[in-house]
């Protein structure tokens, strides 16, 4: 069995180490954290241009229509260069939204006009402790497993306050 990465699979690599090169230094990346910007807004307007959100989407979907390697590829690179953008969460999120059949915010995720947070409880009682970019998303995923089975709720955050996701 070959493990190696495929002839489109090392392009798409070398495109995001080249695309991350140079809009995610290191300077930069320390930059945006010693800011109150909270994520880097220029490089998630490059990742959107290239269509990375949608990279495990199908094309009748509006995504690349590419699958898990290529997101993994896309995701050691982003984790390669500590770039911070909530990248993982809202390609989660667009599989949450997915999967509820909601396809206009799915739309929206993928052109990057809203941003996603997702939360993980162990318990179903378990109170949320910080979630990673929560101050600038304005849907979450919330997921709750106890170890066997879980739920997955999405939230619109710009909702009303009884839609929104309990803290506890």
């Amino acid at each position: 069995m070959d493990f190696d990465l495929s002839d489109d699979q090392v392009a798409l690599r070398d495109g995001a180490r080249e695309l991350l090169d140079g809009m995610s230094p290191a300077i930069r990346v320390r930059a945006v954290a010693g800011s109150d910007a909270r994520w880097d807004e220029a490089l998630w307007a490059g990742m959107v241009e290239q269509g990375w959100l949608g990279v495990a989407l199908p094309e009748s979907e509006g995504g690349l229509g590419l699958g898990a390697v290529e997101l993994a590829v896309l995701l050691e690179e982003i984790g390669r260069h500590a770039a911070p953008v909530p990248f993982l969460s809202t390609v989660l999120a667009i599989e949450a939204f997915r999967s509820a059949g909601d396809a206009a915010t799915v739309e929206q995720l993928v052109q990057g006009e809203r941003i996603a947070c997702v939360a993980w409880a162990h318990d179903a009682r378990e109170r949320l402790g910080p979630v990673a970019f929560a101050p600038v998303a304005d849907l979450a995923v919330v997921v709750r497993t106890d170890g066997r089975s879980g739920t997955v709720d999405a939230f619109d955050l710009t909702a009303a306050p009884e839609a929104r996701p309990s803290a506890e």
